[in-house]
């Protein structure tokens, strides 16, 4: 556990080296769980908000109609969904209601700053969010029809995942310092902060079990993106999928039962993944695909209710057909994508490059927390300058046609030698732990403009 010297690098709001917890009232049993999750997807070439059920079923689109959509966070009641996106009335992200079947939407924060991964209290009457309107990304939290918006940290750090306790008591959040993420917790007032994890690696995304006693999260401490729990005092991490992808997100079921999470593999595929609260199972859910994430389950509904209170979306979209996809010259247009995107990379021609790319810039707006969000001109221009190997293509190794629309190239690189680029081993890791790798994939897909766009990113270098 940190020290009490270690624990006060966090800003005028002290940092204490444990946590006494009061005792915990005794949480209502989460009696149904109706399966349904939802999750950002870019299938469409663009994030869209979607759901699913935990089997695959019943894919559903539930809106499309904002830019930059993520981090959806149902309502204890299950009737509406919070989410942040880039708002048309300030031209930043912003935090967003809606009931959960895509109707009555209404924009609750209108700042020209940002606000973002919205957070509703168990008893539905407040959300928490972060919001950088104070000059640093803050945690803050206000009335669940937007009144009311209070700050609730002053650590002058970047701050984000704000994630209530199931008793409503307390918040935790992941707090950045130097490079150095780790997960925080602070009473529901503000007060009474205090450190749980200190890792060099970097830890994040911290998300409560059902029963208010554990706490899950990522870590880097392993090498890789894991998913670990612990205790709610910071004590006994585990690691629960000790494997070498990156695993993201986590999600507890609201039976306790099950922690659905997003899974990177090192072949450029992926998805959402669904695994027992203790790490086994794992399973890929089906209907997800590389770049969907975000996953968050329906709420458990009481027996009483289940009839009446459960989610039904009313407009299913079917997958895309060939017919309607599919186009002669396809996979030339894609790797001419492909290949035009890191050129205007390497030649610093960012706001071309943006045109070309698909994918999410939630890491790079997160190592960037001063630029604004919405500006991805600068946000690739710092990613380059700071944190991507920007190099040209210097050989398509291998191509396939993954779906109608969808096409994955393996990759190699030129640096600026002029000879190939590889990625040696890092984070204190030998080769035989992290062999060097020459070849990278990339998913490129066709959007709703008929335009392809390349959903990742150049090569990060720690």
């Amino acid at each position: 556990m940190p020290t009490a010297e270690s624990a006060s690098r966090c800003g005028s709001q002290p940092v204490t080296a444990t946590i006494a917890l009061s005792p915990l009232a005794t949480p209502t049993p989460a009696v149904v769980n109706t399966g349904w999750l939802a999750f950002v997807s870019e299938r469409d070439g663009y994030p869209v908000l979607y759901a699913v059920k935990s089997d695959g079923s019943g894919l559903t689109k539930l809106i499309d109609s904002l830019t930059g959509i993520g981090h959806p966070s149902w309502s204890p009641d299950g009737k509406k969904i919070a989410f942040h996106a880039y708002s048309p009335n300030d031209g930043a992200w912003d935090i967003f209601v809606m009931n959960s079947d895509g109707s009555g939407l209404i924009n609750l924060t209108r700042h020209p700053a940002a606000d973002f991964d919205p957070a509703w209290s168990p008893d539905g009457q407040r959300i928490a969010f972060v919001s950088s309107h104070d000059a640093q990304a803050e945690i803050y939290v206000m009335n669940a029809d937007g009144s009311a918006q209070t700050r609730l940290t002053r650590n002058n750090i970047w701050q984000s995942d704000p994630a209530w306790s199931p008793d409503g008591r307390h918040i935790a959040f992941h707090a950045e310092e130097d490079g150095d993420p780790d997960i925080y917790l602070i009473n529901a007032d503000g007060t009474g902060q205090t450190q749980l994890t200190e890792d060099p690696a970097g830890d994040s995304s911290p998300a409560w079990s059902p029963d208010d006693t554990k706490i899950t999260f990522v870590s880097d401490r392993d090498s890789d993106g894991d998913i670990f729990v612990m205790n709610a005092d910071g004590s006994n991490p585990v690691n629960l999928t000790q494997d070498s992808a990156w695993d993201l997100a986590p999600a507890w079921s609201p039976d306790a039962r099950k922690i659905a999470f997003v899974k990177l593999l090192s072949d450029g595929s992926g998805g959402i993944f669904l695994m027992g609260a203790d790490g086994s199972d794992q399973i890929k859910l089906a209907n997800t695909l590389e770049g969907d994430r975000y996953p968050v389950w329906y709420p458990a509904v009481d027996p009483g209710l289940a009839i009446t209170l459960s989610f039904g979306p009313t407009v299913t979209a079917p997958p895309p057909t060939a017919e309607v996809l599919a186009q002669p010259g396809d996979e030339k247009r894609a790797q001419e994508a492909l290949l035009n995107f890191f050129e205007f990379l390497h030649n610093e021609q960012y706001a071309e490059a943006a045109q070309l790319y698909g994918g999410d810039y939630t890491n790079v707006i997160n190592n960037n927390p001063t630029l604004d969000p919405q500006d991805q001109t600068a946000l690739l221009r710092n990613a380059c300058t700071y944190h991507l190997q920007c190099l040209r293509v210097k050989n398509v190794v291998k191509v396939e046609r993954i779906s109608p629309g969808e096409y994955q190239f393996t990759v190699e690189f030129v640096n600026n030698a002029g000879v190939l680029f590889v990625l040696g081993p890092c984070c204190g890791a030998d080769a035989t732990q992290m062999p060097p790798q020459s070849q990278f994939v990339y998913a490129v897909v066709k959007g709703g403009d008929g335009r392809f766009r390349v959903m990742g990113l150049p090569v990060y270098v720690p």
